[in-house]
């Protein structure tokens, strides 16, 4: 559940957005 804490940490307003593009992207 790597995904989880990297959200977490790399939850910040628009940087979430651009995360979870890159989580679709690999998943």
């Amino acid at each position: 559940n790597w995904s989880i804490k990297a959200k977490r940490r790399k939850t910040t307003g628009t940087g979430r957005m651009r995360h979870l593009k890159i989580v679709r992207r690999k998943f």
